[in-house]
């Protein structure tokens, strides 16, 4: 900031509002500020030619001011006019400096709402259109079971056995995004003398109703080798089994009908009768 000189009227103000416009400064200084300002030469009110300059800054006074005018104190005129002037250029470098800080806050303000136009704003729009999708990506999950099967008998033969199948409803306007089958069965009886159990590993595997089996089906549910494990002669309670393996692959739509069987099965011994058997699709969907 470019400090301002003070100009002649306003030394004028600070001196009266001082002493007053009747005091011994003021009337020296009408006197000498009317030659200043006036058309007439600076000569014709002084001896020599002072100039304001020589009264503000050099502090020289006139040799012949008008004697009514002279001070009768020690502190010249030139002295006080200085001392405004000094006090001025004070306040103005205090001034430079506040606005100094001030340039150094706003730069900074700046700089920050840069980073935060190019960096941080575009990490919250990101985080804003997570909050909005997943408020639109309304997530439900839901259970649909089949109607029971009262009895399904395992044999020692290798067969495919069918498990009841599953409807899904109509839905419209949504999208299945993951399902997994599972199976209960109410109560297990062995018919034989001897402990009953699966043979080896089997799956459950699933289809859509207009699929054909060993070409469109998948894995739905593994059973290890041993499982329904049942005691000679004996009845054991029911288990129920959900796979792990996300069928939505083949489990896409809604309003069809879900295929479901006991691939390859075998048991220990005839025989192994399930009862009671219930499967059910646990589809999440938005």
């Amino acid at each position: 900031m470019a400090v301002v000189y003070p100009d002649v009227n306003s030394l004028w103000d600070a001196l009266t509002a001082e002493w007053g416009a009747a005091g011994t400064y003021g009337l020296l200084l009408e006197t000498y500020l009317a030659g200043v300002v006036s058309t007439t030469a600076i000569g014709a009110e002084f001896d020599g030619t002072p100039n304001l300059y020589d009264v503000l800054v050099t502090g020289g006074i006139p040799t012949a001011w008008p004697a009514a005018a002279v001070p009768a104190a020690d502190v010249s005129i030139a002295q006080v006019i200085r001392q405004i002037y000094d006090d001025q250029v004070l306040i103005a470098g205090y001034i430079d400096t506040e606005i100094g800080v001030i340039d150094g806050i706003v730069d900074n303000i700046l700089i920050d709402t840069a980073a935060i136009a190019w960096g941080d704003i575009t990490t919250i729009d990101g985080i804003v259109d997570t909050i909005v999708a997943r408020t639109q990506y309304h997530v439900i999950k839901e259970t649909w079971f089949s109607a029971p099967d009262d009895v399904i008998g395992l044999t020692q033969a290798a067969s495919d056995d069918n498990l009841p199948s599953v409807t899904l409803p109509v839905l419209a306007g949504r999208t299945i995004d993951r399902v997994f089958v599972g199976f209960a069965i109410g109560f297990i009886e062995n018919t034989h003398a001897a402990a009953n159990g699966l043979t080896a590993a089997i799956n459950v595997r699933v289809m859509r109703d207009d699929g054909a089996w060993d070409t469109n089906d998948i894995t739905a549910v593994a059973l290890p080798d041993n499982s329904l494990m049942t005691g000679g002669s004996e009845k054991r309670a029911g288990v129920v089994f959900i796979g792990e393996a996300d069928v939505s692959s083949e489990v896409d739509v809604f309003n069809d009908t879900y295929l479901m069987r006991l691939d390859g099965c075998t048991v220990d011994n005839d025989f192994l009768n399930l009862y009671d058997v219930q499967t059910f699709l646990v589809v999440i969907y938005h």
